[in-house]
């Protein structure tokens, strides 16, 4: 039958002075068990794991993810002789990912504090051991921290650049890292946090240790969304809360996803929002193709653009046009913007052929409200027609 069977270090561990003596590193080791007949002849069955540096009393427990692969993160308490009490999770978590960008837009990683106070990136004790994010290769500079449920970003172009171009709210600190650091193929990114310095077991020097506080191993193959790998959008976690590397915890963002900014919460939340249960499963209500409101726009659609499916009035629509006076000529054109929205103004000059051409990308606004966008005029036709879209284009 099912049970589980603990070994301690007092069944091997009979002189614990003695070298060869049996222990486990706490600065990282691995563990296997091994089949064998009663002669100690192997007999081909193993499993085991190896792990990094561990947290004083943690203990690392077996997890398996969605895809059937069992993986050992630290346990958020300790269970022995009993089943395992699940990941650890936070204080800080890897929450977006855009690692293969479309042209003209940047590589990023977003992290978030996932607690109701602030988090120092660093050892308060030994102010210059600061975290660090592996596999992208950054270590954090001093005296930093991220608020309480606050974002914090590292982004693949000039900070000031990056916060002008996506709007970034200024509590969000930006942080550079080098172009073409996050691999397209995909990789493991570890953000650690560096232990009270240590002897090192083998060397008999001081060293600092460094504990995993989150892994994200993203892939650009299903199962992780692969819309993410070179089209524009970002992978967003799902819950910031539930274990990160575990692909059913990841989506692509629709567009180009929200540095710095809360992730979109699910269609299905959303529309949990507006409609009842049962409007929920009568596809002419609550439907994506649906249109309850009857102003033009599907329940898909009014998610994109964040407005108000039960709302006629509520809609993302151009509401006024005004030349201006100068030179060359400019349109200002005004539409209703909504908070953490993106926008694409596009133009054609015939409503009867051609295709929709961009003229502009819009960041998203701080808040909503009235927006005002000025674009060219047509300078090789008589007329001139725009169109503005959600999420914004590549």
């Amino acid at each position: 039958g099912l049970g589980y069977l603990v070994f301690t270090e007092n069944d091997w561990n009979a002189n614990p002075t003695l070298s060869n003596s049996f222990r486990l590193d706490s600065h990282g080791e691995e563990v296997y068990l091994f089949s064998a007949d009663a002669s100690g002849n192997l007999t081909g069955y193993s499993d085991g794991f190896s792990f990094g540096a561990a947290q004083n009393g943690a203990s690392f427990g077996r997890y398996v993810i969605s895809t059937g692969e069992a993986q050992y993160p630290a346990q958020v308490s300790n269970s022995l002789g009993g089943p395992n009490a699940g990941p650890r999770v936070g204080p800080i978590v890897v929450n977006e990912i855009r690692y293969h960008p479309a042209l003209g837009d940047e590589e990023f990683v977003e992290l978030k504090n996932i607690t109701s106070s602030p988090v120092k990136l660093y050892d308060p004790n030994y102010p210059k051991n600061t975290w660090k994010l592996n596999g992208a290769g950054f270590t954090f500079p001093p005296n930093v921290e991220i608020p309480a449920n606050g974002l914090l970003l590292l982004a693949s172009s000039d900070p000031a650049v990056f916060r002008s171009k996506y709007n970034v709210p200024t509590n969000t600190p930006v942080f550079a890292l080098y172009p073409g650091v996050l691999q397209n193929s995909g990789e493991t990114l570890a953000l650690q946090r560096p232990d009270t310095p240590d002897v090192d077991t083998n060397l008999g020097a001081i060293f600092v240790p460094y504990i995993d506080v989150d892994v994200v191993r993203y892939n650009d193959k299903a199962p992780w969304p692969t819309n993410a790998d070179g089209l524009g959008p970002s992978l967003e976690r799902l819950d910031a809360a539930a274990y990160g590397n575990d692909p059913i915890n990841w989506r692509a963002s629709y567009g180009p996803g929200t540095p710095g900014r809360a992730n979109w919460e699910s269609l299905d939340l959303w529309k949990a929002r507006y409609f009842t249960s049962s409007e929920l499963i009568d596809p002419l209500i609550g439907g994506d193709a649906a249109d309850p409101d009857r102003d033009g726009e599907t329940n898909l659609q009014e998610y994109l653009s964040g407005t108000d499916p039960r709302d006629g009035q509520n809609c993302l629509k151009i509401e006024s046009t005004t030349t201006g006076s100068g030179t060359p000529q400019t349109i200002s054109i005004r539409f209703n913007a909504v908070a953490d929205r993106t926008y694409t103004v596009q133009y054609r000059n015939s409503l009867a052929a051609g295709s929709w051409l961009k003229l502009t990308n819009v960041p998203p606004p701080l808040v909503s409200g009235m927006m005002d966008v000025a674009v060219p005029s047509a300078t090789n036709s008589s007329a001139r027609y725009f169109r503005v879209v959600t999420p914004w284009q590549p």
